[in-house]
């Protein structure tokens, strides 16, 4: 019997994490290099089937059956605190939530 594949989808945050590791932020280049490496993150987490526009949310009714607007403020808030993360210790704090989001939602996010 083959393994299953657990993953519903697959979106690889880690290879611009990995990317990022050691950098200087106390110097103009490593700080304008972390703000790439969030919005790459970002941008990665956009591909996400359950990522909506602000548009697309405001046009979405809650659903008790399918919760498809529930699923997308989750990921918004996620990508936004993300963006926001103003030092490497917040944004590797935000992270953890994105790991755990991705886990119960099996998304594999890159290993």
């Amino acid at each position: 019997m083959s393994p299953v594949n657990v993953w519903i989808e697959e979106l690889d945050v880690n290879q611009h994490i990995d990317a990022a590791r050691g950098l200087d932020l106390t110097t103009e280049e490593g700080a304008a290099r972390f703000e790439q490496v969030k919005e790459a993150v970002c941008t990665e987490l956009r591909k996400s089937r359950h990522y909506r526009t602000d548009e697309q949310l405001q046009q979405l009714r809650s659903n008790p059956r399918t919760n498809e607007r529930g699923e997308g403020l989750v990921l918004a808030r996620l990508i936004r605190d993300l963006k926001e993360a103003g030092s490497v210790e917040q944004f590797d704090r935000e992270m953890k939530y994105v790991y755990l989001w991705g886990n119960d939602r099996r998304v594999w996010l890159g290993g």
